[in-house]
């Protein structure tokens, strides 16, 4: 293996404590795919056949997926495009293509973070029209907590939402399940039930894995060069339950809530829309309800737009030598000018999500699972740290054969239009 010695010669910010390694890269997983995605493709997967297959995904494909990025990011200390290179000089492409997916990822996070801003604003008697300038504050306020860098902005900001949202989730969760239709949600999520369990399926849970977990960015691999000094098998374990524990959280308060207001939760990528002014209307303290609710979202996103911003501007200031200000002003700007046709035209968001999504992740995440079961070898056993064996093999394995092999299906299966 040749290395790129250039490459990974940079003195990072490093996280204070494991807690803020594992809440930074938590919350750069958890956002608007737990909140808002993971609900209604479940509600759309048959409930129980969807819950199995993404918990088959994860352990098939995103634990696996997680060890390779953090490992790359702990091994080389660089940004994407500097640790592909140090693995191969010809794998820097694969960092570039992980860059550009974040990025245009932010974009469309950015525009909806605003919308949340927007709506949490206009429940507590605050209106400003227009979608841009909703933006804009959304991105300035994402910008912000970047440019205080790793353990006084993203550290710190990580370790107070990541623990206000799932508080907020939890007490929403109990009020669902003191609603009428919560035993015959819960039976729907958690019965068994193999009706959905087929192909489509398994795509969608797939496809919401990768989206959800955040991997694919560059996110891992640049929080792996700031963190890390142990194994990083225990991080993605956590990561990863936390995740899941998340999204589940989320299903559990809008699934019964769309029983309720006899709303069916196959009803997509709506559903959350549809449910949570219905439920709220329902009380007498909706006027609170409403802005906490939104206010939970919004903390969602703004943890993962922060580590989305992080990963190009790291790009920048390792590859241009740019200061941190400098290179946080330009993503900035960027950001702004390519989120604009979004507030134009919805069709704008969907081109960018199938091309980072359905395109840019998964072939990228592919040569990640090459580089990381093939080509590291024991680099790749020195980040797993002190993994038992047969752990560390399997998921060698994972890694060589099975998790490329599933991750082919999102784009095969959106090009051939399945």
């Amino acid at each position: 293996m040749r290395s790129n010695k250039k490459a990974i010669d940079r003195k990072a910010d490093k996280f204070r404590t494991s807690y803020g390694f594992i809440a930074a890269c938590a919350g750069s997983a958890v956002g608007l795919g737990n909140i808002w995605g993971f609900p209604s493709r479940l509600g759309r997967g048959g409930g129980f056949s969807f819950l199995i297959l993404y918990i088959l995904c994860l352990a098939l494909a995103g634990i696996p997926l997680l060890t390779a990025e953090l490992s790359i990011g702990k091994q080389y200390g660089a940004s994407p495009p500097a640790a592909f290179r140090a693995i191969h000089p010809r794998l820097g492409l694969i960092g570039l293509m992980q860059v550009l997916a974040c990025f245009i990822t932010l974009c469309y996070y950015c525009y909806f973070g605003g919308k949340l801003l927007e709506y949490t604003a206009a429940a507590v008697g605050l209106k400003l029209s227009g979608p841009l300038l909703w933006d804009i504050i959304f991105t300035l306020v994402t910008g912000i907590i970047v440019f205080l860098g790793v353990q006084a902005g993203i550290e710190r900001c990580s370790r107070i939402l990541m623990p206000v949202l799932v508080i907020i989730l939890a007490g929403l969760c109990v009020f669902s399940f003191s609603l009428d239709g919560s035993r015959e949600a819960l039976a729907f999520m958690f019965k068994p039930d193999f009706t959905f369990f087929n192909a489509d399926t398994f795509s969608s849970a797939l496809t919401q894995l990768l989206f959800s977990l955040s991997v694919g960015y560059g996110c891992m691999i640049t929080f792996g060069a700031y963190g890390a000094k142990n194994s990083m098998l225990k991080p993605a374990i956590a990561i990863a339950a936390a995740d899941t524990i998340v999204a589940v959280l989320a299903a559990l308060f809008i699934i019964p809530s769309a029983f309720v207001c006899r709303i069916s939760p196959a009803s997509g990528p709506t559903l959350l829309f549809d449910v949570v002014p219905l439920i709220f209307s329902r009380l007498t303290g909706s006027q609170f309800m409403i802005p906490v609710f939104f206010s939970m979202v919004f903390f969602a996103a703004l943890t993962s737009s922060v580590s989305m911003m992080e990963v190009p501007a790291v790009m920048l200031m390792q590859e241009t030598k740019l200061s941190r200000k400098s290179s946080i002003n330009i993503i900035i700007i960027l950001t702004i000018l390519c989120s604009f046709p979004i507030c134009i035209s919805l069709r704008v968001f969907e081109a960018y999500e199938f091309i980072s999504q359905y395109l840019l992740i998964c072939i990228s995440s592919v040569f990640t699972c090459i580089a990381a079961g093939w080509m590291m070898k024991k680099d790749y056993s020195t980040a797993l740290g002190n993994a038992p064996s047969v752990v560390e093999k399997s998921l060698v394995i994972l890694l060589c054969f099975v998790t490329p092999a599933l991750l082919l299906i999102v784009p095969v299966s959106v090009l051939t239009g399945h």
